[in-house]
């Protein structure tokens, strides 16, 4: 190689040696949220933030490994939860998340080991998963499509049940499947704790920028106003 070959070699591992060392890459502080399971308790692995190939390989980390434990009977009874399955069971990619979740909804259930899906574009997920789940919680769907795609993979829910599901006000859902013995309509508590996954204001974000701006010009301002007053005085 040429000398600037080399040096753009050596700029390269300079940079990664820094990356290396500034974000602790070899750290064996690491928790795996795995390790958190036990009794009576909710392990919440947040991945929303992380770019999609991270968020897959972490969906499909912990879907395996709990999948593993179970078999090897070193974990108790676990229900999975995915939120916006969507993202993870397309029926038109193949991901290392969605592999790990079919498998789960096909075998789980053998070793004690649940899965509950949440998506509100029910189109977009992959039938092999959604022929496989024993009972559904329907709530409002405005597209027909949608509505026509959860009445071919259950055979529980009737055409008039389908033409309700835009009608549903908030909290209001249809209960399907083996955990009630006929369709019923429900209406859900309301959740009195911290709020998550709530449409983000824009108004009211903008507002608190606008305030955090005007108080740090005013402090600079003071800051200012003391200073020449500290100079004349002295």
């Amino acid at each position: 190689t040429s000398k600037k070959d080399s040096h753009v070699y050596d700029s390269i591992l300079l940079k990664l040696e820094k990356n290396i060392v500034e974000y602790d890459v070899y750290s064996t502080d690491v928790v795996d949220p795995v390790d958190l399971l036990e009794p009576g308790v909710i392990v919440d692995v947040d991945v929303s933030r992380l770019p999609d190939a991270a968020r897959d390989e972490v969906v499909s980390y912990v879907c395996r490994q709990v999948l593993q434990r179970a078999m090897a009977g070193r974990i108790l009874p676990t229900l999975i939860v995915i939120e916006e399955a969507h993202l993870y069971l397309r029926s038109d990619v193949e991901t290392a998340a969605k592999q790990a979740i079919v498998r789960i909804a096909r075998e789980g259930r053998k070793y004690g080991v649940g899965l509950l899906i949440v998506s509100q574009r029910p189109k977009r997920l992959d039938p092999d998963v959604l022929s496989q789940m024993n009972s559904l919680c329907v709530l409002k769907i405005m597209q027909p499509e949608d509505q026509n795609y959860v009445r071919q993979y259950s055979e529980w829910l009737t055409e008039e049940m389908a033409a309700a599901l835009p009608t549903l006000e908030r909290g209001e859902a249809i209960l399907l499947g083996e955990w009630v013995r006929m369709p019923v309509a429900v209406l859900i508590d309301k959740h009195e704790g911290k709020r998550r996954g709530t449409t983000i204001s824009a108004a009211k974000s903008w507002l608190k920028a606008k305030n955090s701006r005007e108080r740090e010009v005013a402090r600079q301002v003071e800051e200012e106003e003391m200073v020449k007053a500290a100079e004349s005085y002295f």
